[in-house]
């Protein structure tokens, strides 16, 4: 006995839309981690730095001036000028003028830090 199956012999019939890759490009998942803002360190570590004396030394202001590379214009700017005072003290150290530079380094970080302060990111 042979029965006869509707929808058997003939074309079958479509199993839906074929799945289809995401464009180049896409944006990633939701549940992909997002990078913090940009400045949201720097803020952090200039505050930190501020706070424990430690701006003159080695490796501190280059880990504040690197984050500011992706942060807003204002944030940016803020660590160019941070980093110029930086540089500035550590080339007075034992000269006449290494007072009056290194007060000048404290100042880019006052000034950064309300920088910080104006755009909401945490100086701690």
């Amino acid at each position: 006995m042979t029965a006869a199956l509707s929808g058997c012999g003939g074309d079958p019939e479509p199993a839906g839309p074929a799945p289809t890759a995401a464009p180049a490009g896409a944006a990633p998942s939701a549940s992909a981690p997002k990078p913090a803002p940009g400045g949201v360190a720097a803020c952090r570590l200039v505050g930190e730095a501020v706070r424990a004396e430690t701006l003159l030394d080695d490796g501190v202001v280059d880990a504040i001036v690197a984050d500011t590379r992706r942060a807003s214009p204002f944030l940016r700017a803020a660590g160019t000028r941070l980093g110029a005072a930086y540089r500035n003290a550590a080339e007075a150290r034992g000269t006449p003028k290494e007072d009056a530079f290194v007060l000048s380094l404290k100042q880019s970080a006052g000034q950064m830090m309300q920088t910080c302060t104006t755009a909401n990111l945490p100086t701690s």
